[in-house]
């Protein structure tokens, strides 16, 4: 799983499927998550003395697919703007909506359960409560031992 899946599930509330921290940066956080993701991966970097470029800016190591789909069209949007600032890239990334499109992509799997509901009668809502929460236990238990 991606970082950013495992940071989705350990924030939605399993039974209500609702956010248990604020939402309103959710789509910037999975962007610079996709971002550490390509660095792990050895796609992207940061360019150093011997690159040619500005040191501190991101360079691409690596512009083959990664079978992701997320991380390719992150790839993509790093490859058009390389030479940016990893800050710069966040809300170009943001714009793919790689949160929304990952916990659909969890519900696919799943993961988690997609549940369609009204608020007062009048305004549709989506949300996505655990439906197998193995791996969510998992990534809080590493979690827990490497805090501890």
């Amino acid at each position: 799983m991606l970082i950013l899946e495992d940071y989705l599930l350990l924030t939605l509330d399993d039974v209500t499927g609702k956010a248990v921290v604020d939402a309103s940066y959710r789509e910037q956080v999975a962007a610079g998550a996709l971002l550490v993701e390509l660095a792990l991966l050895g796609r992207a970097d940061l360019a150093g003395d011997g690159d040619g470029g500005r040191v501190g800016r991101i360079v691409v190591r690596d512009a083959s697919p990664t079978g992701n789909a997320l991380l390719d069209e992150a790839l993509d949007v790093v490859r058009a703007r390389e030479g940016s600032t990893p800050k710069a890239l966040v809300a170009p990334i943001a714009r793919l909506r790689p949160a929304a499109r990952a916990v659909v992509a969890l519900a696919e799997r799943g993961v988690l359960r997609r549940e369609e509901g009204r608020v007062l009668g009048i305004f549709p809502t989506t949300r996505f409560p655990a439906a197998d929460s193995r791996h969510e236990d998992a990534v809080r238990a590493d979690l827990r031992r490497v805090l501890v």
